[in-house]
């Protein structure tokens, strides 16, 4: 039975990043001139190009012609134009709007520049909204609406991606696409409360520009979509959504000295851009010593329901994805991991075993053959699995499937992400026996700070799912740029500054109700301490890493027909104090 329908997790953020994991369709639709040496890398990065005087041009509105792509310093291609037919200078906005057909032009000087599209091929989506739960895709009336003054945020996220037996489709990501409700829930929040971003002793209106990078694997589609943001539309701040979006663009954050916030990084921020741009979910590896700790607890466990005697090994298996994140933390727990007394690395072949196998996003490997001939016939004690919706679910099914009668069945551990109750829903569906199978399904998962997570499920009207990390994007971002922007004027340049008045102060819950205090502290030139949903966000300003973050081992609770998770069982982990607490009791 394949899952082939049921729906994608959020781990593809990282997963879906792998070459040859998604069909890319060509970006130019025919053929272009690549200046130099096809037998040589000319650039490892757009900067590269840039430094270089063959590949500097830039056009009227100072966007570069030549990107690096794929080591070559290429012609920028494929790309709507916003070069304005004339250089006139604008007069406003409304004349803009008019000007160009009541489309979404807009004047961000008037007298100095000329009119400019808000849209291009990868930008088409100019704020959203939710409205009872539903999401639907608007475009606010810019005349008026969208003012001379206003700052403009800039996103860059996978809204759709494109399958590897599907070349000439693109299907919705639904899990991005409620983030990006979830960021305009937040704006609409600074609207009401401060009628935009502070500036100064005043506000300025604001509106965000939502791109598609459509999980390109190359970086091109998110570089093309950042020239557009940066060089056309001179945004204030990004919210990018993966590691690999942010390491793409990163030369052109650090050019343009623009704050950035990562809504879905696991790994460290790139160099480049290390005091510009922040992330807020800790790193993957921050839950490791608990799935440890856990681990070792299990095998206690089975030694006392079996009676095993100290001589005899419990056997483990680590299943984990070969790329992103997965394999970061797969890599970590290999090292880690503690069974029979001594690293798991140290027991021999017939105790502990490790699985690598394919991208969570297209059926690269047979799960069912893997099971038959790798999982079942080792006939594990404890698997732990790290990896995207797919590996999770069809690793556990093929698994129970086809497991002996006569053998204990084997202990699952989950890591965070799987941690969800569409993973968990997906995995019980067909199993045979699911009072059984959900008792041996426990694993790590991220703590969110209660309170917080309470307002922020009231607000947006629909179950949050994990998708609270937008709108702790936009609130991180809104109060950095709150907090750097003493001098109205358009020409002022926001920085990652703002970032450093943001851990340690007055305590600022990431809440629409919490905003005005907070704004109040920072106009007086205070520092405020800001409190996300998932974590106290106490960053390492240098890094952009989050500090502090607490873990629980989860369970899964109920009877037929109505699963869900528990959330904490009992056992916590502290990563800013690395101390685990707790005994474990699943209702």
């Amino acid at each position: 039975m394949s899952f082939e329908k049921k729906k994608i997790g959020r781990r593809l953020l990282s997963a879906a990043f792998v070459a040859g994991a998604i069909a890319i369709p060509s970006m130019t639709g025919g053929c272009s001139l690549i200046m130099g040496d096809l037998g040589a890398t000319q650039c490892d990065s757009d900067l590269a190009c840039w430094n270089n005087p063959a590949f500097s041009a830039t056009d009227t509105n100072g966007q570069h012609q030549y990107t690096c792509q794929r080591g070559i310093c290429a012609p920028v291609v494929g790309v709507i134009s916003n070069t304005p037919q004339a250089s006139t200078a604008c007069v406003s906005t409304q004349k803009c709007f008019e000007d160009h057909g009541n489309q979404p032009w807009i004047c961000q000087r008037p007298g100095v520049d000329p009119c400019v599209r808000v849209e291009s091929e990868d930008c088409t989506k100019v704020e959203r909204k939710a409205a009872n739960g539903t999401v639907e895709f608007t475009t606010p009336g810019y005349a008026g609406a969208l003012a001379e003054d206003s700052v403009l945020i800039g996103t860059i996220t996978p809204l759709t991606y494109t399958p590897a037996d599907k070349p000439n489709q693109r299907l919705p990501l639904a899990f991005m696409q409620d983030a990006l409700a979830a960021v305009d829930m937040g704006i609409a929040e600074w609207r009401t409360q401060m009628q935009g971003i502070a500036y100064g002793d005043a506000s300025r209106p604001v509106f965000a520009v939502h791109c598609n990078s459509n999980f390109d694997v190359f970086g091109e589609v998110p570089k093309r979509a950042a020239r557009h943001l940066i060089e056309v539309l001179k945004v204030k701040g990004l919210i990018v959504g993966a590691d690999e979006e942010l390491a793409a663009i990163a030369p052109m954050i650090a050019e343009a000295k623009i704050p950035t916030v990562c809504v879905e990084c696991e790994k460290e921020v790139p160099a480049a851009v290390q005091g510009l741009a922040v992330r807020v979910k800790p790193s993957a590896t921050a839950q490791a010593p608990l799935a440890v700790d856990w681990t070792k607890r299990l095998e206690t466990k089975i030694r006392s329901e079996r009676s095993l005697p100290a001589a005899t090994n419990v056997k483990a298996l680590l299943v984990w994805q070969e790329n992103g994140a997965p394999q970061i933390y797969g890599t970590l727990l290999a090292s880690t991991i503690e069974l029979n007394a001594k690293k798991a690395t140290e027991n021999d072949a017939q105790s502990f075993k490790q699985l690598k196998i394919g991208d969570g996003l297209t059926r690269t490997v047979d799960m069912h053959v893997i099971a038959q001939t790798e999982i079942v016939p080792f006939l594990p004690d404890i698997v732990v699995l790290t990896g995207g919706f797919r590996t999770i679910t069809e690793t556990i099914y093929e698994t129970e499937s086809q497991w002996p009668a006569n053998k204990p069945r084997p202990e699952y551990v989950l890591d965070s992400v799987a941690a969800n109750q569409a993973t968990i829903d997906a995995v019980l569906t067909f199993a045979a026996d699911r009072d059984d199978l959900r008792k041996r399904i426990t694993g790590t998962k991220l703590v969110t700070r209660a309170a917080n997570m309470n307002v922020f499920k009231a607000a947006f009207a629909k179950p949050a799912d994990d998708i609270w990390t937008g709108y702790e994007g936009l609130y991180a971002l809104s109060y950095a740029m709150s907090a750097q922007a003493t001098t109205p004027g358009f020409d002022g340049n926001f920085t990652g500054a703002g970032f450093t008045r943001l851990v340690d102060g007055a305590p600022s819950p990431f809440h629409a109700a919490a905003i005005p205090a907070a704004v109040s502290e920072l106009r007086a030139g205070r520092a405020v301490d800001v409190d996300g949903i998932s974590t106290s966000l106490d960053w390492d300003l240098a890094t952009g890493e989050v500090k502090s973050a607490k873990f629980s081992i989860f369970c899964v609770a109920g009877s037929a027909g109505s699963y869900k998770i528990v959330e904490n069982a009992g056992i916590t982990y502290d990563a800013k104090t690395n101390t685990t607490t707790g005994t474990f009791a699943c209702p």
